[in-house]
């Protein structure tokens, strides 16, 4: 639990790198926040992270997740942001 909430705050800062180490430390892809269900995917999207929306979706992580405001990573990002472009 402590890993998990440490590679979600490490997503929200945008390091990409940290939360790469996470996932190598066992760290679920599909971690969620437990308040809002946002994964590493809308955190991503949410703060324009192409790099680690890029490397997530390469390791398999779907797309069409939603939180517990029925919105997906693509609804969070920036219109018409290489993110926006990537998760569609």
């Amino acid at each position: 639990e402590q890993l998990k909430n440490a590679c979600l705050e490490a997503a929200q800062q945008n390091q990409t790198q940290v939360v790469l180490d996470y996932l190598q430390q066992g760290v679920s892809i599909f971690a969620e926040n437990k308040h809002n269900n946002n994964t590493l995917l809308h955190i991503a999207a949410q703060q324009n992270n192409l790099d680690l929306v890029y490397a997530l979706l390469s390791q398999g992580h779907p797309c069409k997740l939603k939180n517990k405001q029925a919105k997906t990573p693509l609804d969070l990002a920036q219109p018409h942001s290489q993110v926006a472009q990537l998760l569609k």
